[in-house]
């Protein structure tokens, strides 16, 4: 079930599978920074909200470029509402900066909390996830 969207992100909750999904839109190419991180702080409440145990970041139509700058605001936002999470996928963006990006941004120290790896599709996640 969707329980958020708009022009730049969907985020979808499976409560039956405890599976939390965000999806960025190609709009994020007309995104600013203040609303890519009005947005990663929705995605971290809703996280928190919910408690979901298996989490998938979809990066595929991501356009806004991702400096380190961002990343590490990025991932204070999101890190400290994952601590319950048994695994974390993350579907890379079809462009390459941003794939960089997006990699360095969940590559920071979780502590080893969850498992997590990087898909190019969300069916593929699916399947790791549950696996």
């Amino acid at each position: 079930m969707i329980i958020f969207t708009n022009q730049y992100l969907d985020i979808e909750l499976d409560k039956e599978k405890s599976l939390f999904i965000w999806s960025w839109k190609a709009a994020t190419n007309y995104m600013n920074p203040e609303e890519l991180f009005e947005y990663c702080q929705i995605i971290a409440d809703n996280i928190m909200l919910h408690q979901c145990q298996y989490l998938i970041s979809d990066g595929t139509d991501m356009q806004f470029i991702i400096t380190p700058e961002y990343q590490e605001k990025i991932f204070k936002i999101i890190a400290p509402v994952v601590g319950f999470v048994k695994r974390f996928a993350h579907i890379l963006p079809q462009e390459f900066v941003a794939n960089i990006a997006a990699r360095q941004i969940w590559e920071e120290d979780h502590k080893g909390a969850y498992a997590e790896q990087y898909f190019a599709s969300l069916k593929a996640a699916k399947e790791w996830l549950f696996e």
